[in-house]
């Protein structure tokens, strides 16, 4: 089983993708692990590995017979490899939320970003629900709109599923079908 989680920056994948991955044996990869530098964070940048680090990286979870990885980085050559993609989303008013209350109560992350950054976070995550295009540019990534994830979501339609965070229960009857 191959799973990919995308969904807004703060809305519960790596929740998620540990907690299917830990009930089904899965590897767990945090694609922020595999694409961002984070010895070298500035504040309005986020440095990423060079990008033959990051697909040798990838090659070497791709070969597994299974994992479940979370991330909005390289989403389409990661969908070809899925054998299900789930979007997480809920209100917006939740993702900010989890955001800050994951910023106030894991001292990694405070240490990891800081303040600002997290500020920035939040606007981030604005953008990811309401800017019409599919991807809005800020610290020097491009990350995926809702629209967007709708849209890729629509294009894999036979392996992906909308699933909102309150419910696990039908994730996982879907995912013991598919094991």
């Amino acid at each position: 089983m191959k799973i990919s989680i995308i969904g807004p920056c703060g809305g519960g994948k790596s929740t998620l993708a540990r907690m299917i991955a830990d009930r089904y044996g899965l590897t767990y990869v945090d694609l922020d692990d595999v694409f961002v530098d984070y010895s070298n964070i500035i504040e309005n940048k986020i440095p990423l590995y060079k990008n033959s680090k990051i697909m040798s990286d990838l090659n070497k979870v791709f070969k597994k017979k299974n994992w479940v990885m979370e991330g909005i980085y390289k989403v389409e050559e990661i969908f070809d490899k899925a054998d299900l993609i789930i979007l997480v989303i809920q209100p917006i008013w939740q993702t900010i939320f989890w955001q800050w209350k994951r910023y106030f109560t894991d001292p990694v992350e405070r240490v990891r970003f800081g303040f600002k950054h997290n500020l920035i976070l939040s606007q981030i995550i604005i953008n990811q629900y309401y800017n019409p295009r599919d991807y809005y540019r800020r610290v020097g990534i491009d990350y995926p709109t809702v629209k967007f994830f709708k849209k890729i979501v629509k294009k894999y339609n036979s392996k992906s599923d909308i699933y909102p965070c309150a419910n696990r229960i039908d994730l996982y009857e879907k995912i013991d079908l598919l094991i």
